[in-house]
Order: C-alpha cells, then structure tokens, then sequence
C-alpha cells in the first residue's frame, strides 16, 4: 500500500518537475503512460518493491518466540541489531553513489549543451527512408554523394543532435 501510495507520488512529482527539466535541459521529454512498456514494467516494478520491503518485517517479526516475549525475558531480542546497521550502511552507501551519479550526470549534460558537435545543425539534412528504400540505403547514398554541392553522407538510424527513443517511457523531441 505504501509502494503504491509512492510510486504515485513520484508520477505526480515527476509531471510537476518535467517542465522545469525540459527548460534545464533545451529538450522536450514527455512521459508516455500508455506505452507497452509502461504499462508492464510500472505495475511489476511497484509489486516486486512492496513484496521486497514486506520481506523484512514479516522475518524480522517471525523471529521472536511469543514464550519469549510474554515471560517479558529479553534474551529472545539480543543481537538483532546486526542486520539492522548493514542495512543502515547500504542505505548510506547507495545514497552515496546516488549523489555521485547524478553530480556527475549534471557536469555532463552541462557540458553537452556547452560543447560543440563538430558540425552545424543548419547545414544537415535528415531523409527519413521509408520501408521500400531501407534495402537499398546504400544506392541512396551514393546517390546523394553524386549531387552538387554534397560534401559526405551516410546511413543511420539516429537524427544528430535530435536524440529520440520511442522505445522507452521518455521521448525527447527537439
């Protein structure tokens, strides 16, 4: 119930702070919920985190013997907190490497933007082929190289400086 109650925190959070991360970065992200993918690993992430984080108390509680407990000795409870300061200490490690990364995230999306790409934008030309050109790209080409004014070319699958990916939950658009 908890997972659930965060997992839709986090959408409702993430819709608030897109437009801000869409100005930070120049691009325009737009979260798809009704993707396939979405839709399918969303709902397994949620449940495997709620049955993860059900695990540790439903083990932790089952430990104690209710004799124990109720005679009110507390010898059933000594040494317990081993696991306790392991956990701890992994919580503060991966809250560690979680800052690292996205300090270093940060300087390399900064310098994306500063740096540049080797070529200019303004001078590209993008030909989307179509399903009964893809066999022949290379007859294209060459095709494009015989023209006028044509200083290279080449075949890709990947707009330069227009970086999409429709596959996933996030789409960036120019």
């Amino acid at each position: 119930m908890v997972t659930t109650i965060a997992l839709v925190m986090a959408f409702a959070l993430t819709e608030r702070l897109l437009p801000l991360m869409n100005n930070l970065l120049g691009k325009t992200m737009e979260l798809r919920y009704f993707s396939l993918e979405f839709l399918f690993f969303v709902p397994l992430m949620g449940l495997t985190i709620g049955v993860l984080t059900g695990l540790y108390p439903s083990f932790y509680i089952s430990r104690y013997k209710p004799l124990v407990l109720l005679k009110n000795n507390m010898s059933g409870t000594a040494g317990k907190g081993g696991l306790r300061r392991v956990l701890v200490g992994f919580q503060f490690l991966v809250a560690g490497i979680m800052i690292l990364v996205t300090l270093i995230m940060h300087s390399q999306m900064k310098f994306l933007k500063e740096q540049k790409m080797g070529f200019d934008e303004e001078l590209l030309v993008y030909v989307p082929l179509f399903e009964d050109l893809k066999g022949k790209s290379q007859v294209f080409k060459n095709e494009v190289l015989g023209m006028s004014g044509v200083s290279s070319a080449t075949v890709t699958n990947w707009m330069f400086g227009n970086h999409t990916w429709s596959g996933g939950f996030w789409r960036l658009l120019r």
